[in-house]
């Protein structure tokens, strides 16, 4: 489990999906719930004074203020703490009158804008998150390619290329996924390129399958040791097919060194372009694919805090929904800061 902290401008009990990405606009390390410590939970909170929209928070003992004690602060508090006008307002409501007629309870009253809560996540712990800097293994790049072209589209590419698989033989009435699709026809290329004697037997299998996935990959970059033997040898009509199959995918290159955000930034770009042609599938996000690729979430530089200071964005909506959320007092943080307060 991981318990972390955030602060938000507005008061919620639970994380809702559709609302991720639609607050202040800082969101550098992508669309997520963004959590940390409790010093990078008050600052942000600290944003939200005076944040347009931003909901007062008004809080005794650590709790959140209910009932006739909340109407009478929250008006106190809209009111520029002018007691006559609040008294005023609430005469004859003895129970509103009880509270604003105590002094030594108003002493105790906390006023800020924006929510703090702490935050519990369940069967996860902080080391299972890479880190925004940290390189992607280069054997995890062609599955990761793979899984990009399956979910953008991957339908209206195969019926696209049907009259070109089928007259290679490949029967798409009876394949249900893409990457089903690439790995026959990279089957049927091979047989083709041993049985024309152009590839030779001692060439082995995975330096041709390295080869075709560079292309899967659409990483104009990498090379290895047999692309002549790959170009020469492989039947053109089935790599023209392969690359009609990845014209909408994900360049990923080899070689490099491509980081975890630089992963998030080329996908959120590549479908912010195929959306401008009219290609993406409605519904797949930048944090969905990540999701998909095995990143439910990343440690990352905070904004807002010091320089050796860490926030976790979670991208997962599993994770997300798992969330436990409880309203927190910034006087139950026992931090040195200041409280934020209310500016009148």
């Amino acid at each position: 489990m991981i318990k972390r902290w955030t602060a938000s401008p507005k008061k919620f009990d639970q994380f809702d999906i559709e609302k991720i990405g639609t607050g202040t606009g800082i969101s550098r390390h992508g669309d997520g719930i963004y959590l940390g410590d409790k010093k990078l939970a008050l600052e942000y909170l600290k944003e939200y004074d005076g944040f347009l929209g931003a909901d007062l928070s008004i809080m005794y003992k650590g709790r959140e203020v209910s009932g006739a004690a909340k109407e009478a602060l929250e008006y106190l508090a809209r009111n520029r703490m002018d007691m006559d006008k609040a008294i005023a307002h609430f005469s004859g409501h003895d129970e509103h009158l009880k509270i604003l007629q105590r002094p030594e309870l108003l002493d105790q009253v906390e006023f800020h804008y924006g929510m703090l809560a702490e935050v519990t996540i369940p069967n996860v712990d902080i080391q299972d998150f890479k880190h925004w800097d940290d390189e992607v293994p280069e054997d995890e790049l062609d599955g990761m390619a793979m899984i990009f072209l399956s979910e953008v589209g991957s339908g209206d590419r195969i019926e696209e290329c049907r009259s070109e698989l089928e007259e290679l033989g490949i029967d798409i009435e009876g394949i249900e996924s893409l990457d089903e699709v690439i790995d026959e026809l990279f089957d049927l290329a091979y047989e083709e390129a041993l049985e024309s004697g152009d590839l030779s037997f001692s060439i082995d299998e995975e330096d041709m399958r390295e080869c075709w996935n560079r292309i899967l990959r659409r990483d104009e970059y990498s090379t290895n040791d047999f692309e002549d033997e790959f170009s020469e040898s492989f039947p053109k009509q089935h790599l023209s097919v392969l690359r009609a199959l990845c014209k909408d995918g994900l360049t990923l290159e080899k070689e490099s060194s491509l980081t975890y955000g630089n992963l998030y930034e080329l996908t959120s770009q590549h479908l912010d372009d195929l959306k401008e042609k009219g290609r993406a599938i409605s519904g797949i996000t930048t944090p969905l694919l990540m999701t998909k690729f095995g990143v439910s979430g990343l440690r990352a530089p905070a904004i807002k805090a010091d320089a050796d200071t860490e926030e976790l964005v979670i991208y997962s909506q599993e994770l997300i929904t798992s969330a436990k959320i409880k309203p927190e007092a910034v006087s139950n943080l026992n931090l040195q800061n200041d409280s934020p307060s209310v500016n009148f």
